[in-house]
């Protein structure tokens, strides 16, 4: 049986990807961008969540999950508005 956190993330990135592809012709870009972003947010903490207990002995899993991090920080970092 899977972790009831992890099937939970995976069932949330699994809507937002339909609901995205549903309302698509409906919404403006923006609103499916931001979207996007969310499932893209969801599926970094996913795999953060997975690999993090193994990042201790591994170093190559350990910079890849900082460098991950902070890609994704900056992809969601649009998510503000331009002043």
């Amino acid at each position: 049986m899977p972790d009831p956190l992890l099937a939970t993330l995976v069932g949330l990135m699994i809507a937002g990807g339909l609901s995205i592809f549903g309302l698509a012709g409906r919404l403006r870009a923006s609103v499916v961008a931001s979207l996007g972003l969310v499932v893209a947010m969801l599926g970094g903490f996913y795999l953060y969540v997975v690999f993090s207990p193994a990042s201790p002995t591994n170093t190559v899993l350990s910079v890849a999950l900082f460098l991950g991090s902070a890609i994704l920080f900056r992809l969601l970092s649009s998510f503000e508005s331009p002043r």
